[in-house]
């Protein structure tokens, strides 16, 4: 019976712990993924831009905005997975 009370000890800090973990990773790479995206869209952009045509990057807070809840969705399944995996063990 202790042996079954300390495995779901086990498995709740387990699933405790992946999910700060991922929320912290998460939040780091959606803090320096924002600017980097929009730097590499500026160089990206500028590639493709000709003499004769020249093309702007483009965006706007809507599809930040519409990115970041991607992000965020997808986190959150991730640890919704590896929850689910921690359970069964």
């Amino acid at each position: 019976m202790r042996l079954c009370v300390y495995l779901e000890y086990i498995r709740k800090k387990l699933r405790i712990l992946t999910l700060i973990e991922n929320l912290i990773t998460t939040f780091i790479g959606w803090l320096i993924g924002i600017p980097a995206g929009i730097w590499f869209l500026g160089q990206y952009v500028n590639t493709f831009s000709t003499i004769n045509l020249e093309y702007t990057r483009y965006y706007n807070w809507s599809t930040i905005l519409i990115a970041s809840v991607f992000v965020w969705i997808c986190s959150l399944s991730t640890t919704l997975f590896i929850s689910r995996r921690i359970r069964s063990i």
